[in-house]
């Protein structure tokens, strides 16, 4: 009945303690922020490193970027002392050439992109943000510092703004539209490239970037986090990345599948918070990180990011998931009122309290049921299989048969008081009493003569100590 005892504490003390434990909260009811919900947690922002910064006499509003084993080549915007140019740099952002795009044919240069052969390929691309008009867009192809070559082509569903350019594997062109709201559509052609002729572009997907809340001067939400600015191929082509004013999206990308990875892989979001107005991005030359510059008319640092890795974006999926939902019994222990938790509490208290009260009865009546048992047990002491009187001893030593004879077999005389046993006393015990035990046999009686020589003068075989054969036990009726 103890284990009763020990399992009404154990129940009693469970109970209290689930009752005096602080609440749970209790899950948010806001709604979530508007937009597709997050494929990947975003990881904390993590600060970049400035590469160097770009004088306003440099270049200005640059809307796309590549890095080169020399340096830096920008998209350079038009402004009151230059026309729309290329821009070449050094490793420390100092301008080392420019390059003009042939007869002024260009309209709104928008992203860079270079292939693994090293060729330059410009997307002529930009229209109104809301309104976009333009029936053909442009790709520039930069056959050298001084020679471009322009091919053209049109959308099958009308205009868009296009800002972001990446290279399939295969080395065909993919365009990224820049939608203020919505899903951004991906527009590839994979014929062969031809001047003179207006090609028609094929739809291939789309990708809506998130509501990532990474900040901005534009807002924690809305078009900064939707509008795709910029892209980029790592230099081994097995990553591409897109961005917004906020965040670069990077995929992993399996045998030169660009538009795979970007419509049905799981991107790695890299926040890029605060900058200026972040539009172009690119891979450094061994591919481990990203640069970034701002479309700004001033001077404009060049911005190095860490790119976010599986283990960060691990740990803040892990973050994201927050506390555990409370339980069914803990949500119904919220809406209680002190009034009834004091009820609860009270009856959880008389509960233990009976089942205290069992477990004392209980022992109380299993203490009688032993009382009685023993009780019974000390009636029957004098037990009626024992012989009432009997001889010497038996086998070593135990009770021989009735009858005025030792025990037989190791014990003392034969059982009719005849002669004794080989290993029994030597001689027939005196009149009037019985053989006492030899050797292996209980006691001797006074008289008796001892076993037959274990030793023969020690202990037991002198005439006053005779009583107990040799290895006996208890004596014989005539005790001393």
């Amino acid at each position: 009945m103890r284990s009763v005892q020990v399992a009404a504490a154990a129940v009693v003390m469970a109970v209290v303690a689930f009752l005096s434990a602080p609440a749970a909260a209790a899950p948010s009811t806001a709604p979530a922020p508007s937009g597709t919900p997050l494929p990947t947690p975003v990881p904390a922002p993590v600060a970049p490193a400035t590469v160097c910064t770009i004088g306003n006499t440099v270049a200005v509003d640059m809307t796309g970027l590549v890095a080169t084993q020399s340096g830096y080549v920008v998209i350079d915007g038009k402004n009151s002392d230059w026309a729309l140019r290329v821009a070449y740099l050094d490793s420390k952002c100092h301008r080392t050439a420019t390059q003009t795009y042939p007869n002024g044919l260009a309209v709104d240069p928008q992203d860079i992109a270079v292939d693994s052969k090293g060729t330059l390929w410009i997307a002529d691309t930009g229209d109104d943000p809301v309104t976009p008009q333009r029936n053909t867009v442009a790709l520039w192809k930069v056959t050298s510092k001084s020679s471009m070559t322009r091919y053209r082509f049109t959308y099958p569903d009308g205009p868009h703004n296009v800002e972001a350019l990446v290279l399939n594997g295969n080395g065909a062109p993919i365009f990224v539209t820049k939608q203020i709201t919505g899903a951004a559509s991906i527009y590839t052609f994979t014929g062969t490239l031809a001047t003179g002729t207006t090609m028609t572009l094929t739809k291939v997907g789309t990708f809506t970037p998130e509501q990532t809340g990474t900040a901005n001067k534009l807002g924690n939400r809305g078009p900064a986090q939707n509008e795709i600015t910029g892209g980029a191929n790592s230099p081994d082509g097995s990553r591409v990345v897109l961005r917004t004013l906020t965040d670069a999206y990077e995929w992993d990308v399996t045998n030169g599948n660009v538009v795979a990875a970007i419509t049905k892989g799981k991107p790695r979001i890299t926040p890029m918070p605060n900058e200026a107005q972040g539009y172009a991005i690119a891979y450094t030359t061994d591919g481990a990180s990203f640069l970034t510059v701002s479309d700004t008319s001033s001077a404009t640092p060049m911005l190095k990011y860490k790119p976010a890795t599986p283990v960060a974006v691990a740990a803040a999926k892990k973050a994201a998931k927050g506390p555990k939902a409370p339980s069914a019994l803990r949500k119904w222990f919220n809406g209680l009122t002190f009034s009834q938790l004091m009820w609860l509490l009270a009856g959880v208290a008389a509960f233990g309290f009976v089942l205290l009260m069992i477990g004392v009865l209980g022992i109380r009546h299993s203490r009688r049921m032993f009382g009685a048992q023993a009780a019974r047990g000390r009636s029957g002491d004098d037990d009626p299989r024992a012989p009432a009187a009997v001889g010497g001893s038996g086998v070593y030593g135990s009770a021989r048969s009735a009858g005025p004879g030792g025990g037989t077999v190791y014990g003392g005389g034969d059982r009719h008081g005849g002669a004794s046993d080989p290993y029994a006393a030597p001689t027939s015990p005196p009149v009037g009493k019985p053989p006492s035990g030899g050797v292996y046999s209980g006691g001797q009686y006074s008289g008796g003569h001892g076993g037959p020589g274990y030793p023969p003068n020690g202990p037991g075989n002198r005439p006053e100590d005779r009583r107990g054969g040799n290895y006996g036990s208890g004596r014989g009726d005539d005790r001393r």
